[in-house]
């Protein structure tokens, strides 16, 4: 009897312990399961993003950088300062027709008659000659065609040299526009990744780290416009943004120095920014 129980008891423990190992086992799996299946969704919801970043820009491209036409930047009335006086002409300098000379109307034998020397002396007779010579001045005043002057000054025919000065320091003097950028920010407690996706068809950047005080400077090769993002990271403290001989300059102060730290083209006008 006492041989059966300690089998029986040897028994149920080997398969208390087989439970145990196969439970803890399935539990390292799944959890390694969990841990792979929330890496491949976090690089997944990346790729979606950067997807979407570029689909933003492709609907909200420039004209004239997606057809790349050699036009001529400046105001309407710049373009027109270059048009010759010819093709300035107002339909007001065509040549205008002469008159046609309108004969006057033979006058009526009664007309004539009245105005015979015996009847002159007539008051009626007067006020008949009067009358139709009135009429017809009042139809020659009509079917004459009044003349229009055909010189008339042109006021866009000539350019002085002190217009042209002040247009072209006016286009020197104008201040290049930043380009537009799109940015996605991918942070945690000790690693963070800012893409950013410019307008055009570069965007190029190069990094840099820097003591006293220590900061990682990206510097973006021309002038963009990059929004302020909000960074919470034991490493990245804060991130400003500058000009710098003609370039713009993101400075990233570091609480200490970083593990990895680089930039990174992941395509012709996508960076990203790693700091971890």
């Amino acid at each position: 009897m006492n041989k059966l129980f300690i089998t029986l008891v040897g028994t149920s423990l080997a398969a208390l312990l087989l439970a145990v190992g196969c439970g803890s086992w399935l539990f390292l799996q799944s959890w390694e399961e969990g841990k792979r299946l929330e890496r491949q969704n976090r690089e997944l919801m990346a790729s979606l993003e950067a997807s979407r970043i570029r689909l933003e820009n492709f609907c909200e491209y420039p004209t004239d950088a997606l057809c790349n036409l050699d036009t001529q930047n400046g105001s309407v009335s710049s373009a027109m300062s270059g048009l010759t006086p010819t093709a300035l002409q107002t339909p007001e300098s065509s040549p205008v027709p002469t008159p046609r000379a309108v004969p006057l109307p033979e006058p009526t034998p009664r007309a004539k008659a009245m105005s015979t020397p015996a009847e002159t002396s007539s008051p009626e007779t007067s006020r008949a000659e009067e009358v139709t010579s009135s009429v017809a001045t009042e139809k020659a005043q009509a079917n004459a065609v009044p003349l229009q002057p055909t010189d008339k000054p042109k006021q866009a025919e000539a350019t002085t040299p002190a217009t042209t000065a002040e247009r072209v320091a006016s286009k020197v003097s104008a201040p290049a526009r930043p380009k537009k950028t799109w940015t996605s920010l991918d942070q945690d407690k000790n690693a963070m990744t800012l893409r950013i996706a410019g307008e055009g068809s570069s965007l190029t950047a190069s990094g840099q780290i820097l003591p006293d005080p220590l900061r990682y400077e990206v510097t973006l090769q021309g002038l963009w416009n990059v929004s302020n993002r909000n960074l919470e990271t034991t490493l990245v403290k804060g991130m400003n943004q500058n000009v710098r001989k003609g370039d713009t300059v993101l400075v990233f102060s570091l609480a200490e120095t970083p593990g990895d730290c680089a930039v990174r083209q992941e395509d012709p006008r996508t960076i990203a920014i790693v700091i971890r």
